[in-house]
């Protein structure tokens, strides 16, 4: 991938050459079109800046995680500012709050328990309760 990078330079610089030749003939053409070829140009300068971002991030330009030990499973919004994410970390699940000033561990789950299991559990031991 990285032979292709000099490649999509190039390829994006001779556009933008092409958009600036395109500009030159402007002079010679009405106000009218001048506006719209500026219109024109001003788009296809918008969208190569797009396209040129997004083949930057597929060709590995911006540098990802790949493999990592943590895998967001679940996340839940309780409120504005409030949530609960079920984690997986190297196997083992952990239910975390979030608060804008906290994160606090609230359950950690076996290695062979299930979050749907642990959740009935815990519905089933509240209803005894009441």
């Amino acid at each position: 991938m990285s032979k292709l990078k000099p490649l999509i330079f190039f390829f994006l610089m001779s556009i933008g050459e092409l958009v600036l030749a395109a500009s030159s003939t402007v002079s010679e053409i009405g106000m009218g079109s001048r506006f719209v070829s500026m219109l024109g140009g001003l788009f296809v300068i918008v969208v190569l800046i797009f396209v040129s971002a997004w083949l930057y991030k597929k060709m590995g330009g911006v540098t990802q995680i790949q493999g990592a030990d943590i895998q967001v499973c679940a996340r839940q919004s309780l409120g504005t500012r409030e949530k609960v994410i079920l984690l997986r970390v190297k196997g083992q699940e952990l239910l975390v709050g979030v608060t804008p000033s906290s994160i606090t561990t609230l359950h950690v789950f076996e290695p062979g328990d299930a979050f749907e299991s642990v959740l009935s559990e815990q519905q089933e031991a509240e209803s005894h309760e009441s």
